[in-house]
């Protein structure tokens, strides 16, 4: 989980996935509630015009901070942590996802799934942040929630496989653990809940978890959430959903809360 000392620090958060942005603040203050406020992307101009307007606009941008947080909602590559070389991310990452060029390269660490997600930015997006808010720190989407539900509190209390379902954006991260290790994890585009089912199912499979008998647990979107646990819960019983409703994306709930 985060660290104490960051949770006490004025945090400014800016989530952009595909094309939907979204701000939040934490004021580092005990018992303050933290900020948020959706930003429509007009997708004729861009980024930077976009960012401007926002900063110019949105009150929750001029609020003091002392960090900017970035996510990215980017697909991930999981590599293990005792095969990480930082040298070898651009290449692995070229070498598993087709390059559009213009990329910048991220990677975080998640000690507790023993492995490191590699994912991407365009370089003109990471410019255009740095420009509208100086110093900033990018991380994946994905990250937040995985790090949420590797905490004490998520983690099923039995042993053998189990897996999380992240729905946002129509797609569908799939991730799946055998104990505290990250098995396997991908990103699909999806249209209803049956493709989630579809992809999900093979995937965990592929992996050696039975969803007869093994945890799976949903979250994200509202809608989606239940939408498709209506329809996972023909192949897996034990389908779960996970996290609260609330006006802000899953993910970020799990970055700034």
């Amino acid at each position: 989980m985060q660290d104490n000392a960051l949770r006490h620090t004025k945090t400014r958060f800016v989530r952009m996935s595909g094309d939907i942005m979204s701000f939040a603040y934490r004021s580092g203050v005990e018992g303050e509630e933290p900020r948020f406020a959706p930003w429509e992307v007009r997708g004729s101009s861009s980024l930077g015009i976009n960012l401007r307007e926002a900063c110019d606009r949105e009150p929750l941008l001029a609020l003091p901070a002392e960090r900017t947080e970035v996510m990215l909602g980017s697909p991930v590559v999981a590599v293990p942590l005792d095969d990480f070389d930082e040298e070898q991310c651009e290449p692995l990452w070229n070498y598993v996802v087709p390059r559009r060029g213009g990329e910048r390269i991220f990677y975080d660490t998640l000690p507790q799934a023993d492995c490191v997600l590699l994912y991407s930015a365009d370089e003109d997006a990471c410019r255009a942040f740095e420009d509208s808010f100086g110093e900033v720190h990018f991380t994946a989407c994905l990250t937040h929630v995985l790090r949420k539900y590797m905490s004490e509190r998520m983690m099923p209390a039995v042993g053998g496989c189990h897996g999380i379902i992240h729905l946002h954006e129509s797609a569908a991260d799939v991730a799946i653990f055998d104990e505290h290790s990250l098995l396997a994890v991908n990103t699909f585009v999806v249209n209803q809940p049956g493709d989630v089912a579809y992809y999900a199912l093979n995937l965990s499979q592929s992996v050696g978890l039975n969803p007869a008998v093994d945890k799976l647990r949903v979250c994200g979107d509202d809608v989606a959430v239940r939408e498709t646990l209506r329809t996972l819960r023909q192949f897996c019983p034990g389908v779960e959903p996970m996290g609260e409703k609330g006006a802000m994306p899953y993910d970020m709930q799990c970055a700034v809360m």
